[in-house]
């Protein structure tokens, strides 16, 4: 795929951004769909952009393998302990803060009729009982990073849930991430030493 920066130069993407503003003006609902495109600027890469990894042959695990296998949960938790460095210091770019700007002005979000749906379970019983009989939904971006959040988005749905909380499959208790990696680290030094040495080695 092309890059993104090279399809408009600087005169065309001021002219698109004008014509966003001017479609806004009359618009009383909108909702916000984003994607990896969108936190590459915080330097997360796109999975199929033109430098992303898809292209370089690399495929994710699937939610069967994961699940059917514990050689591949030990890799899969073996892969993050090398790759999720990166991705404790990435911060909200000016894209995320515009559109949680947008949000708290009242610019983004849809009205719902309420439902228990849109709860997670272990909220429901807290959460439900207490609803005005409106829900409203600002954006729904189909990243994990978590950004949107970070940068103040409230009104969200994360279509493929989100990299910094864990969930264990048998007994559904929730982890903060960060903090399960620092358990994996403490458990596994010797052979996470080993792993980032020969990658720095290929680098």
């Amino acid at each position: 795929p092309p890059n993104p920066k090279e399809l408009l130069s600087d005169d065309q993407q001021a002219a698109k951004v004008q014509t966003l503003l001017e479609w806004f003006q009359d618009k009383k609902q909108v909702l916000c769909l984003t994607g990896a495109g969108l936190s590459t600027e915080s330097g997360i890469p796109d999975y199929r952009g033109h430098q992303g990894s898809y292209h370089k042959g690399h495929k994710p695990m699937v939610h069967d393998q994961f699940m059917n296998s514990e050689y591949q949960r030990k890799r899969y938790w073996g892969r993050g302990m090398v790759g999720w460095k990166p991705f404790e210091s990435v911060q909200p770019n000016a894209g995320h803060m515009a559109i949680a700007k947008l949000e708290q002005l009242g610019q983004l979000g849809v009205h719902l009729e309420d439902s228990s749906d849109f709860y997670d379970p272990h909220g429901l019983e807290l959460e439900w009982p207490f609803s005005s009989g409106q829900q409203t939904l600002a954006l729904i971006t189909q990243n994990v990073d978590s950004l949107h959040r970070r940068a103040g988005s409230r009104a969200i749905v994360e279509l493929h849930g989100r990299t910094d909380h864990v969930k264990c499959m048998t007994c559904g208790a929730h982890r903060d991430r960060y903090d399960f990696h620092g358990e994996l680290e403490t458990l596994n030094r010797e052979w996470l030493d080993a792993a980032l040495s020969a990658t720095s080695d290929d680098a």
